[in-house]
C-alpha cells in the first residue's frame, strides 16, 4: 500500500522523491489534540500486515471489523486517517461463494499537503487491489473513474520545479471545483 501510494504521489507531482509516508497506530485524540501519540509501524509489522478478506472483530460486534492507521509523512504534521472495515452488507462474489467488501475511508487533515497525501494513498490503494474510489470530501475525478492510470497521467505535473509543499499545492490548485479549498497549504 505505501510503495503504491508513494509511486502515486510522485507521478501526481512528477518528483523523483517524496517525503516518506509511515503508517501510525494508536495515537489518541481528545478534542482534536493528540493526548498519545502513538509510534509507526515498523517492517516487519507492514510487512505481515495483510488488508483485504475479513477482519477478525470483537464478538459483541455485529458490524464487522475495524482497523484504523494514520498515513504520516516525513517532516509534516500534515496526514491522513486510514480506516479499513469489512462491509458484511455488500458480500462481493466470485467463484468460491461469497467474500466480504473491505471499505476503506481515508480522510485528510484539511490542508493541501493532507488533500494530496490522502488521494495519493486513495489511487495508489485502487490501483494495487484493483479497486475503485468514491469521493466522498475530495472531489477531483469524475464519480465514474476506473481508469486511474489514466487520471495521473491527464492530471499529474509536467514540469515546473518547487519544493514538495509547492508541488502540492500546484497539483490541487488546477481542480476549479475545490473553490481553493483547501485554504491552509500545509501544518508544517
Amino acid at each position: 500500500m505505501l510503495q503504491s501510494a508513494t509511486r502515486t504521489m510522485k507521478s501526481l507531482l512528477e518528483m523523483s522523491a517524496v517525503p516518506t509516508m509511515a503508517i501510525g497506530v494508536g495515537r489518541e485524540y481528545q478534542e482534536g489534540t493528540p493526548r498519545s501519540m502513538g509510534r509507526a509501524l515498523n517492517d516487519n509489522e507492514l510487512h505481515a500486515l495483510m488488508i483485504g478478506g475479513s477482519i477478525p472483530s470483537e464478538p459483541t460486534d455485529d458490524l464487522g471489523g475495524s482497523l484504523f492507521f494514520e498515513v504520516e509523512i516525513a517532516g509534516h504534521r500534515d496526514r491522513a486517517w486510514l480506516h479499513i472495515f469489512d462491509n458484511p452488507w455488500l458480500p462481493e462474489f466470485d467463484d468460491e461463494g461469497t467474500l466480504p467488501v473491505v471499505e476503506a475511508i481515508i480522510s485528510p487533515t484539511r490542508t493541501v499537503v493532507g488533500v494530496v497525501v490522502s488521494l495519493s494513498v486513495a489511487l495508489g490503494v485502487a490501483i494495487a487491489s484493483a479497486g475503485r474510489v468514491v469521493q466522498d470530501e475530495i472531489k477531483v475525478m469524475s464519480s465514474d473513474l476506473d481508469d486511474f492510470e489514466s487520471f495521473i497521467a491527464e492530471y499529474g505535473l509536467k514540469g515546473g520545479g518547487g519544493n514538495f509543499v509547492d508541488r502540492c499545492e500546484h497539483f490541487l490548485r488546477q481542480f476549479p471545483q475545490l473553490n481553493g479549498w483547501p485554504l491552509d497549504v500545509s501544518m508544517h
